[in-house]
């Protein structure tokens, strides 16, 4: 019967060397045929796999599980694995893991790393047999000692979390870097991830980009994405937003929700690529779709702000909702504030406060201020000094500097706090070392009248320009008039003017009264009495009652002569 065997496989490959394309896969099946049809274990698996797939016959699951089974009962190891995976499937019979697990184990026993694989995986998702964790460790490392590349990624998985064994970051790096090696692309992915962040080994960003780019050059669309960000921080590499733009845009084709949310956001910034709202959006859209709640945020942000589509702030807080109920902490704290601000959409301070208690208890400091803020104000709860300062300081204590700013406001005027000038000082220092414009106001208003600090008008000035150049239009106007009288700078009206001018422009009203005055006596601008009169209108309607005064005894003199 051997020899038969043998004869017949001859024939086969004789004729697989004199037959191309279709009629070689035919000759194959009538050869596999033939030797199954004599008992050939190895012959009846191979031509049960050819029905599995249609290759050179019509696809037909049912005689594959036929042929299949006739090898596995010879003992042939990677049939039973095959009729296991048919079982489990229900491919060509009914589905029955009972039936699964048994020819899985028939096929590990005998050795097969495979089979081993399987197993581990059955006992590990409880198909067939009770979940157990540590049998699934047993059968990985089988097929992992013996080098399959699969096994030895789900141990580094089982190590890494501890299932089944003991949590051990090192063991878990070993089995990694084993099927890394091998080219196993999910390995290379978390070899990376455990170089980026230095667990199991020291923390290396260069290694942790080679290995990214291993898995990434495979197409492995995590990896793209791990690697754009190298490229966008500088981790690793240099940075370069070209390459980051190359390998976002890799991974958020291939559908990587979260490169697809990095690619939108660039478009949204111009980084890397022109700024493109409508890019944006798209990116953001696709990224939402995928259920990615910072997208979800973004394309509420977009509709906020009105960029790349209309303004709608309807629209902006129906997406921070779809993102605040996923919880993402930043939209959570957003969808409070429009809620608290956005008169279009609807003022509720109740649903505001709500928002912001949901943020504040996954500690996202902004929302710490914006509670403080409602008890300073008594906004959705009963107002409360006391503790609006409570919820400040801890803010503080992150270094949020609109909380630094309010809780100086509150020991400046003894809100909630004994009043302390000094401490009021070293609030606003804080932050107006963060940026904070008025901040920056007020500390120049300590030094020019003396509170808290020693009186110190060339310190003034220096805070009221850095708050002037932050767009604050209180610090502008205090800057035009030092201009406009030689107050601790020389004087000049060209400077005076053109600070009047920019307050004037955020509609504050003594700013309106002095450019005005500007244009009408032609101090600092050309003369034009047309324009002075605009000016003064304004400030008049916005209530300054020099403005009014000036206006009511000189308003003759703004009409032009006949």
């Amino acid at each position: 019967m051997v020899r038969n065997t043998l004869l017949c496989l001859s024939l086969f490959c004789f004729v697989c060397l004199t037959c191309s394309g279709g009629e070689k896969e035919k000759k194959a099946v009538e050869g596999y045929r033939k030797a199954a049809e004599q008992g050939d274990a190895k012959a009846q698996h191979d031509l049960g796999w050819s029905y599995s797939i249609g290759k050179g016959v019509d696809k037909d699951q049912t005689k594959a599980v036929m042929w299949y089974r006739k090898a596995a009962e010879q003992g042939f190891a990677m049939a039973q694995l095959d009729l296991a995976r048919c079982y489990s499937g229900g491919r060509g019979v009914a589905r029955d893991e009972a039936q699964a697990i048994q020819w899985s184990r028939k096929a590990a026993e005998q050795g097969g790393a495979q089979a081993q694989l399987d197993l581990g995986w059955r006992y590990n998702k409880a198909k067939g047999v009770a979940r157990d964790p540590k049998q699934a460790v047993v059968w990985y490392r089988k097929s992992a000692e013996q080098g399959n590349a699969s096994a030895q990624y789900n141990l580094y998985y089982c190590y890494s979390k501890g299932t089944g064994v003991e949590q051990d970051d090192a063991e878990a790096l070993a089995w990694c870097r084993k099927a890394a090696e091998q080219g196993y692309v999910s390995a290379q992915y978390a070899l990376g991830r455990c170089y980026s962040m230095g667990k199991g080994v020291e923390k290396d960003d260069q290694q942790a980009v080679a290995w990214y780019r291993k898995a990434a050059e495979q197409g492995q669309a995590l990896a793209q994405y791990a690697l754009g960000r190298c490229y966008s921080k500088g981790l690793g590499v240099e940075r370069d937003y070209q390459q980051m733009i190359k390998w976002y845009r890799k991974a958020a084709e291939q559908g990587q929700a979260l490169a697809q949310y990095a690619l939108g956001k660039r478009y949204s910034w111009g980084q890397g690529v022109e700024q493109d709202y409508q890019q944006a959006m798209k990116w953001q859209r696709k990224a939402a779709a995928q259920g990615q709640r910072e997208a979800l945020y973004q394309i509420g942000y977009l509709y906020a702000s009105g960029s790349g589509v209309a303004e709608n702030d309807v629209e902006a807080r129906k997406w921070y909702h779809k993102s605040a109920e996923k919880g993402y902490a930043r939209a959570q704290c957003e969808l409070g504030w429009h809620y608290a601000h956005a008169e279009l959409a609807g003022i509720d301070h109740d649903k505001a406060i709500k928002w912001y208690r949901k943020a504040a208890e996954q500690n996202y400091v902004r929302s710490w201020h914006y509670i403080g803020r409602c008890y300073a104000e008594g906004k959705g709860v009963e107002q409360d000094d006391e503790e609006a300062v409570s919820w400040y300081r801890k803010a503080v204590e992150k270094k949020c500097y609109r909380s630094e700013f309010h809780l100086g406001k509150c020991y400046a005027e003894g809100t909630g706090v004994e009043q302390d000038d000094e401490k009021a000082v070293t609030l606003y220092r804080k932050a107006a070392e963060h940026g904070h414009a008025e901040a920056h106001y007020r500390l120049g208003l300590r030094y020019d009248i003396g509170v808290g600090v020693e009186q110190d008008r060339e310190e003034a000035l220096q805070w009221y320009r850095k708050a002037a150049e932050r767009g604050y239009a209180e610090a502008q106007s205090n800057l035009g008039f030092a201009y406009a009288d030689g107050d601790g700078v020389e004087q000049n009206d060209e400077e005076a003017a053109q600070w009047w001018l920019k307050a004037a422009k955020q509609d504050h009203a003594v700013a309106q009264h002095r450019i005005g005055l500007c244009y009408y006596e032609g101090r600092g601008v050309l003369e034009d009495r047309l324009i002075a009169k605009e000016w003064i209108k304004k400030a008049v309607d916005n209530g300054d009652q020099n403005a009014a005064g000036f206006w009511k005894k000189n308003q003759a003199s703004f009409s032009p002569p006949d």
